[in-house]
């Protein structure tokens, strides 16, 4: 909590090895879900790339095997709202920019199944859909492969299912749309799953109950853009 927010606090305690800290104790005590939690917490706040220190962080994080602990937390406990939560949040700020490319394939391809369990395990949850969408959507950015892995590992069921689930929670639904986005650009078959499950009339109803919500309207022309355009599966 000392580092939630505030950027000299996170400078300072990745100078001081809190990160290296961290990601020793999942390691070490990887079935205990509290401190898998505040754990995967920690991780997220301190790499938020809200500063320089959160850049900083991120890279420390990486050379810790910050990404492997964090999958196997996803793993390790899938019923755990707290823990799927905080660990997509986790993984999203490790994957962002150029990070993605520090990663192996096996790491790419285990990440992308845990968060794609992770949404599809908890439709419910408004939190672990806004993560899990947001740390797809990551993992999806730049990387050709992942997309194809998060297509058949079930992926436009979950986010189809998360634009239906959390009708009035735009963050979600911006998430979700920018999301769809990336697995969708330049796959043929993912853009036929997402245009079988009705992902382009989900997108279109947007435009109109959401009309006043600047984030949702962009993301939802994007996809619409993308579902629609031919030239995108170039």
């Amino acid at each position: 909590n000392l580092t939630r927010g505030v950027a000299k606090a996170k400078s300072w305690a990745g100078d001081a090895g809190a990160i290296e800290v961290v990601v020793a104790a999942m390691r070490a005590h990887a079935m205990n879900e509290a401190l898998q939690t505040r754990a995967c917490g920690a991780l997220r706040n301190l790499t938020s790339a809200d500063c320089h220190s959160g850049k900083e962080n991120i890279t420390r994080a990486l050379n810790a095997g910050a990404v492997d602990v964090v999958v196997v937390a996803l793993r390790g406990h899938r019923a755990s709202q707290g823990v799927q939560e905080r660990a997509c949040g986790a993984l999203r700020n490790l994957i962002s920019g150029d990070a993605e490319n520090y990663m192996t394939k096996a790491q790419n391809v285990d990440a992308v199944w845990a968060v794609v369990a992770a949404l599809l395990g908890h439709t419910e949850s408004a939190l672990v859909q806004l993560q899990a969408c947001a740390a797809l959507r990551s993992l999806t950015s730049i990387n050709v492969e992942n997309k194809t892995i998060a297509g058949n590992a079930g992926a436009i069921e979950g986010m189809v299912a998360a634009l239906r689930r959390h009708p009035e929670c735009k963050r979600v639904l911006g998430q979700a749309c920018a999301a769809f986005g990336n697995v969708c650009n330049g796959n043929a078959n993912n853009k036929t799953l997402a245009q079988n499950a009705g992902a382009k009339d989900l997108a279109e109803a947007l435009l109109t109950v959401h009309c006043g919500s600047k984030r949702v309207i962009k993301e939802a022309k994007h996809l619409i853009k993308q579902l629609s355009d031919s030239h995108s599966l170039s």
